[in-house]
């Protein structure tokens, strides 16, 4: 027996012996690991302990689940699952587009860290995402912001600020 259908056997004991009802035979138990042999062990835990826990919907808590509902509840668990590491698998990815071009919707640019177009190194390990976009986009640094007003020096009359 293989360390999967072991984990899967003994949340079906566990489940059997949580609910009175009809007797715990091997016939049973091969009916349940029949029914959810294609799951992950994961799936199974889950749904296992729902019904334990008696969380699951329209639920009779005097009497252990058929297979065909521990299975409605193990493929609930599997789908989730499913979703969660595409989800995950997504976030994790890496995409290539041009430079300038337009981002993928949701994507980040990495890097890279500095660059040079011949006007000397720009480094831009501090920068936001939007600054980096700027500079490989427009090969130059973007305009700093505007801090307040500017500061002036006047002698007799003459204005020698940079306005």
């Amino acid at each position: 027996m293989s360390m999967e259908s072991d984990v899967k056997e003994m949340q079906v004991l566990n489940l059997m012996a949580t609910f009175s009802g009809s007797p715990t035979t091997a016939a049973a138990i091969d009916a349940y690991l029949g029914a959810i042999a294609e799951y992950s062990d994961e799936a199974v835990t889950l749904a296992c302990k729902r019904f334990i826990a008696g969380d699951v919907p329209g639920q009779n808590k005097s009497f252990r689940p058929s297979a065909p509902e521990l299975v409605e509840q193990v493929r609930l668990f599997a789908n989730a699952i499913a979703f969660r590491e595409r989800e995950a698998s997504k976030r994790d990815a890496l995409v290539a587009y041009p430079m300038g071009g337009e981002l993928p919707v949701g994507m980040v640019p990495l890097g890279p860290l500095e660059v040079d177009f011949g006007k000397g190194r720009i480094d831009m390990r501090e920068m936001a995402p939007a600054e980096k976009e700027f500079v490989m986009k427009h090969q130059r640094l973007p305009p700093m912001p505007d801090t307040g007003p500017k500061l002036g020096y006047t002698s007799v009359g003459t204005d020698v600020s940079d306005d």
